[in-house]
């Protein structure tokens, strides 16, 4: 009977050494692919001047403030990622995209890249949300903190107005 027993432990702690490796693996991998990932954007972006990865849709949400307000002001300096159109171009944007985003809450936001290799998501989903029903300082505060990183005046219009209340009589 210790015999037995003896054998179960002995399978029990090969199969723990194994399911500890396989979680090493994939955490090397993941940071492998983040490294990769930081790195495509230094060669590949940065020296065409783009700081940052935008994401948005056509989300009735969004879509106006995004394309009026902030689009004209960053194209110089972002990646534009529309997840509403099914184009193949961009498909490394979109890896790119769901890595560092994930799945909660991704659209709109942006993926900021610094010039010494750090990575900052900045999420816009909560913030459309509250703004929606008239609450708009922490829009204002995550699109002056969004500007800012990536070195442009937000001077489309006075804080805490949107171009659609601008627009009211």
């Amino acid at each position: 009977m210790m015999e037995g027993l003896k054998r179960i432990v002995e399978a029990m702690g090969a199969v723990a050494a194994g399911i500890v490796a396989f979680i090493i693996a994939i955490a090397a991998l993941y940071f492998a692919l983040r490294v990769f990932y930081r790195a495509w954007w230094r060669v590949a972006r940065r020296p065409r001047g783009k700081s940052a990865l935008l994401i948005y849709s056509h989300s009735p949400k969004w879509q106006n403030h995004v394309e009026t307000l902030w689009l004209p002001k960053l194209k110089d300096v972002v990646v534009v990622l529309n997840t509403s159109t099914t184009s193949v171009d961009g498909i490394f944007d979109r890896a790119m995209f769901r890595y560092f985003a994930g799945d909660k809450e991704h659209t709109p936001s942006a993926i900021v890249f610094d010039g010494l290799g750090r990575v900052r998501v900045i999420r816009f989903f909560k913030a459309f949300q509250k703004a929606k029903h008239g609450k708009k300082a922490q829009l204002v505060k995550l699109e002056e903190e969004l500007f800012s990183l990536l070195g442009v005046e937000r001077s489309n219009l006075p804080p805490q107005q949107t171009r659609d209340e601008a627009a009211r009589p």
